[in-house]
């Protein structure tokens, strides 16, 4: 993560909401009192969240977040990351925005899977997404410069897809890059 933290340029903007949703996965998974800790990572949410922040802050929290989680409640890094984008996913649907962009696909999953490229440039100013139909149950979602990495993303999407088509597909790691901002999600259903 702390890779992808340099890597983040400094004009990358991401919602204040995914970084109030790892403040509320903390709190939800380790109680009230460790939110401070992790709060103190982003400056920027002193004073109330603003729309859009660094997305380098947000990486910093998300950091901070999973690291806590990992320490208090024994379970992996990579693990909690997921979690934490579960969480996020699960936020962001319930989210003004979230509804408004998930009315139009549907469940046909080609479509809710295209639309993750138009949600994500709603949502943040950073990285490349690519969509490609493999065949009539699968696709590929190719992430350039994805400073959120992997894991956080496997989890948001897998939230996603699962608000908005009802199930959970298989989604598969591939052509995954050092330090993990570039990557892609195989999708089969």
């Amino acid at each position: 993560m702390l890779r992808r933290i340099a890597l983040a340029p400094p004009e990358a903007r991401t919602q204040a909401q995914f970084l109030t949703s790892a403040l509320s996965y903390v709190e939800e998974r380790l109680g009230p009192g460790a939110v401070e800790e992790v709060r103190a990572v982003a400056p920027s949410l002193e004073g109330g969240a603003a729309f859009n922040l660094p997305v380098a802050e947000q990486l910093r929290v998300m950091d901070a977040a999973v690291g806590a989680v990992e320490r208090q409640l024994g379970i992996s890094y990579a693990v909690a990351m997921e979690e934490l984008g579960v969480f996020s996913g699960r936020r962001f649907v319930a989210s003004a925005l979230g509804r408004a962009m998930w009315k139009f696909p549907g469940g046909d999953m080609q479509q809710i899977l295209a639309a993750t490229t138009a949600s994500a440039r709603a949502a943040t100013s950073h990285g490349e997404r690519a969509y490609e139909k493999l065949g009539a149950n699968s696709a590929r979602l190719l992430f350039k410069k994805e400073v959120t990495g992997p894991a956080w993303i496997r989890g948001m999407y897998r939230e996603l897809i699962r608000s908005v088509a009802g199930f959970e597909p298989t989604a598969i790691l591939t052509d995954y890059r050092d330090p993990g901002a570039d990557f892609n999600l195989v999708y089969t259903w």
